[in-house]
């Protein structure tokens, strides 16, 4: 399909806008590691959380943030303090603790997933407009107006 009374304008516009994309897909990855890291955190403490409600007295590697753990054996494993929001803190049963950690990965999971799906359409149309770009660009020399004259 030929693009009639392409210029140079066109072209400098399609790849400001494949610039644009390009920096929107960027960031969305970042966004995904980001969430990614927030579920590594969350799994750690799922797992310490589950070991204490066993009531289990052995040694234990409890991770305390920034991936870094703290090595300790804990006797009392009943209760927990849960962020409640707002920088509210409040001493709640473990499984309690479990139940809301695991509500909370849910939604991060499901951020992920909208995440990854919005890259995919992002990525489908930067493909596309790349595809459009490269017609424009092969019709301007087609027509003798190739990178001397025009870029």
């Amino acid at each position: 399909m030929a693009e009639k009374n392409i210029n140079k304008r066109d072209i400098e516009m399609e790849l400001a806008s494949l610039e644009f994309m390009k920096s929107q897909m960027e960031g969305i990855r970042g966004q995904i590691v980001h969430l990614q890291g927030v579920v590594l955190d969350y799994n750690g403490a799922l797992q310490v959380l589950r070991e204490l409600k066993k009531g289990s007295e052995r040694e234990m590697m409890i991770p305390i943030g920034g991936m870094v753990f703290l090595k300790a054996q804990l006797k009392n494993g009943a209760k927990c303090i849960a962020d409640q929001g707002a920088g509210t803190y409040m001493e709640v049963e473990t499984s309690d603790g479990i139940a809301q950690i695991n509500g909370r990965l849910e939604k991060v999971k499901g951020a992920i997933s909208n995440l990854e799906n919005s890259l995919s359409e992002l990525s489908d149309r930067y493909r596309e407009l790349t595809e459009r770009t490269q017609r424009m660009y092969q019709e301007q020399l087609k027509t003798g107006q190739g990178p001397d004259q025009t870029f």
